[in-house]
């Protein structure tokens, strides 16, 4: 692995933890849960709210987006992956 290669492989790492300790929250809305609790049709019951500190929450019905977590980190991983392997210096080609 050559130094641009090492680079990008911190800058991902780097990015991937700030995510982590800031990552999306959502809120449930509980007026709408007990509206809809018995329909087979009820709409959402998750509001997504904004990105916050990871060990700041301040309301029990506020909870990590896991979902939109996941698929940005696995979106990082892969552009990183990508951009690891273009990137080569002349003397690997050899």
């Amino acid at each position: 692995m050559n130094k641009k290669q090492k680079k990008v492989l911190w800058v991902a790492i780097i990015i991937i933890i700030v995510m982590i300790l800031y990552p999306p929250w959502i809120i449930e809305n509980t007026s709408m849960k007990r509206l809809f609790s018995e329909s087979i049709l009820s709409p959402s019951v998750y509001t997504s709210t904004k990105y916050d500190f990871l060990f700041q929450s301040s309301s029990n019905s506020k909870r990590i987006d896991t979902d939109r977590l996941t698929l940005q980190i696995i979106i990082v991983v892969i552009f990183s992956l990508g951009i690891i392997l273009t990137v080569k210096d002349s003397v690997e080609k050899r």
